[in-house]
């Protein structure tokens, strides 16, 4: 790529990227990502016909002249003829049409046309796919946004957002189960920080569990999960009332007393009812 100054992968993808909302932790991720990226950018083979128009167009991208680049890019990509030159020519096309921001379907034309390209490598295609499904996403198309998403994984994407972004998709078209597996994911990954998930994360998971009328003892779990993290009176009730009304409470025998000893401790108890089965449950005991 000497032929030609070298393009920066990091200016496309930082403004690509800019959307996002960067915590200082994804920020110098990002930032590692971009400088590998330059790090094993190839060395491409460009024709003295193709550089002409391509270094024109790349100098006013550069100074985000992006009118004046139009013609000589439109040039370039008309001259392309090898994959080398076409994904220059790609690259230049999403700078471009990144800066401008005003044709959202040009960017992914660009998107996918750099993830079909046999010279962009693995790392940046890593970066692509994300972008592409984070814009799907965006969208609305959250079935198209699926298949992207998956191949960034596959392809070695450590962005934070991505198994959130996942998880909703998945829920949205209706497939809870991986919906929250990757639900999973992204509270066990904050989690893994030092850091409770927000409330709305466990949830969410709850809510797609208690709704589907099945798995009990996961349902208990995930609201066990969500008590650690915020044990608030309210969640404390929902879990223990959801133990009371399984068929495992009909084992507690004697036990029954313990259970009502902890719905009074932490404040789950609420109602009439709640104090008349406690009641009942000391005087069998003897109590």
């Amino acid at each position: 790529m000497s032929l030609v100054a070298r393009f920066t992968f990091a200016t496309a993808l930082s403004l690509s990227a800019a959307a996002l909302v960067a915590t200082p932790a994804s920020a110098q991720r990002r930032q590692e990502q971009q400088q590998s990226q330059q790090a094993q950018q190839p060395e491409l083979q460009l024709s003295r016909q193709f550089r002409g128009p391509a270094g024109d167009a790349q100098t006013k991208i550069q100074a985000s002249d992006w009118a004046g680049a139009e013609a000589p890019l439109a040039q370039a990509e008309q001259l392309a003829s090898t994959d080398d030159e076409r994904y220059f020519a790609s690259w230049l096309r999403l700078q471009l049409e990144l800066g401008r921001n005003t044709n959202p379907a040009a960017i992914t034309t660009a998107i996918d046309t750099l993830l079909a390209n046999t010279r962009t490598p693995q790392n940046v295609k890593a970066t692509l796919a994300y972008e592409r499904g984070r814009r799907a996403i965006l969208a609305g198309q959250r079935r198209e946004a699926i298949p992207f998403l998956v191949q960034a994984r596959q392809l070695g994407s450590e962005e934070a957002a991505l198994p959130l972004l996942l998880a909703s998709a998945y829920f949205d078209v209706g497939q809870n189960a991986e919906g929250l597996v990757e639900l999973d994911r992204a509270i066990t990954a904050r989690e893994a920080t030092g850091q409770h998930a927000p409330e709305e994360w466990y949830n969410l998971g709850v809510a797609k569990l208690y709704n589907a009328g099945g798995d009990q003892a996961e349902t208990a779990r995930w609201m066990m999960r969500q008590v650690r993290a915020y044990p608030t009176v309210q969640n404390w009730r929902r879990v223990l009332v959801l133990y009371r009304d399984s068929s495992a409470a009909a084992s507690l025998g004697r036990l029954k007393i313990d259970f009502y000893r902890l719905m009074q401790a932490s404040g789950a108890l609420a109602g009439q009812a709640d104090y008349f089965e406690y009641a009942e449950a000391a005087s069998n005991a003897g109590l």
